[in-house]
């Protein structure tokens, strides 16, 4: 049985670029919109300006050849049919699209399922959460990947999932000048998905505790008061939809908030989608899932054509530069067959056709609070 696997969302979201400070791979993680072939905005820096020291070389320190800016495409191979019968899967995902890169690219891989991030072997390696690989320009791979499905318990009698791609690239150069300023380079997005056909129960759980959300009727006045930044319908779409998360309060640049005297954070999730679909949403930080609001792991936003989903998020234990960001993740997909096309579609539980899979959102960083005495 055919199946396209590679869907794009389309929606007009307001999913910003973030960013990210580099400790080690598995905590290095940053987020941009879907649309890969971005470029990040290098500001215009003076060898003349007296502010820079006269050891800094513009060239040597702030070249932008020096950075992968474009990203890649991952998505499953063509011939994939992924079943689960009671033992460790085995599909393969194909790296391309290399060619946009100025330089080599250290490029990430993760699996999600309906919303949870699975450990994966690929080309036997070690079992991880990210799969990590340096490509040159123009280079591409075909990858096996091999995964024993982790879901969540409240998902074990549903006979067909969805796996997507979460694909996250970094620099193969950094810059230690001008480190703050090149992390709008660093990026993740949605790659491809495909449907995962369960022939036999899973047992291995996730375990995780759903949090409510607020369910608001969506006007231009009840969005303006929970979203940073909102405009009117129309400035992004006639629709005026939204997905992302934002600082709750003290937000210098939408990216960037302080934590609060007990090391906690707050944040805002929310989602103004039109498309009928309910979404899961789970939060990553640079060790992992985030558990926030007293034990709770994930939400899910049912979107309604006039509602605003939103929710209040506190996450405890946060340090200066860790980061968070969401995996949208939409879970009533039904599949159902297509004569005329020959082939399997997407639909949402209401019947209505749906290209989607799941989508990241902005990246969110814990500022040194040293920052905010000085201002």
């Amino acid at each position: 049985m055919k199946f396209k696997k590679n869907f794009a969302l389309i929606l007009a979201v307001s999913m910003l670029s973030g960013c990210s400070v580099r400790e080690n791979y598995s905590e290095y993680i940053s987020v941009q919109s879907d649309s890969v072939e971005s470029s990040a905005d290098i500001p215009d820096i003076s060898i003349d300006d007296p502010s820079i020291s006269d050891e800094i070389s513009f060239d040597k320190d702030y070249d932008p050849d020096k950075y992968s800016i474009m990203g890649a495409v991952v998505n499953f191979a063509d011939d994939e049919n992924i079943e689960y019968n009671g033992e460790p899967i085995t599909c393969h995902a194909s790296v391309s699209g290399t060619n946009g890169n100025t330089a080599a690219i250290e490029l990430g891989i993760s699996l999600f399922i309906n919303g949870f991030r699975q450990v994966i072997s690929v080309n036997g390696s070690e079992p991880t959460e990210m799969y990590i690989k340096t490509y040159e320009p123009d280079q591409g791979d075909l990858l096996e990947i091999t995964f024993d499905p982790k879901i969540l318990e409240k998902d074990k009698d549903k006979t067909t999932m969805y796996i997507d791609i979460i694909k996250f690239w970094f620099p193969t150069y950094d810059d230690k000048t001008y480190h703050n300023d090149l992390k709008s380079i660093r990026g993740a997005s949605s790659g491809g998905n495909s449907p995962m056909y369960i022939n036999t129960p899973i047992t291995n759980y996730v375990s995780g505790e759903q949090e409510q959300i607020e369910l608001i009727e969506k006007t231009p006045q009840n969005m303006a008061s929970r979203i940073i930044g909102y405009r009117e319908p129309g400035s992004i779409g006639e629709a005026g939809t939204y997905v992302d998360i934002q600082p709750a309060k003290d937000y210098r640049d939408y990216i960037t908030f302080y934590a609060n005297d007990d090391n906690s954070g707050d944040i805002s999730v929310y989602s103004a989608l039109e498309d009928n679909m309910t979404y899961r949403v789970t939060l990553f930080g640079k060790d992992g899932m985030l558990i926030f609001n007293d034990g709770k792991s994930y939400l899910e936003m049912e979107n309604k054509k006039k509602t605003l989903c939103f929710a209040a998020v506190n996450i405890p234990d946060l340090k200066p530069d860790d980061f968070i960001y969401a995996v949208f993740t939409p879970i009533k997909r039904v599949l159902k067959y297509n004569e005329e096309e020959d082939g399997m579609e997407i639909l949402n539980e209401y019947g209505e056709k749906y290209y989607g899979t799941a989508v990241t959102s902005g990246l969110l960083y814990v500022a040194d609070p040293g920052l905010k005495q000085e201002q």
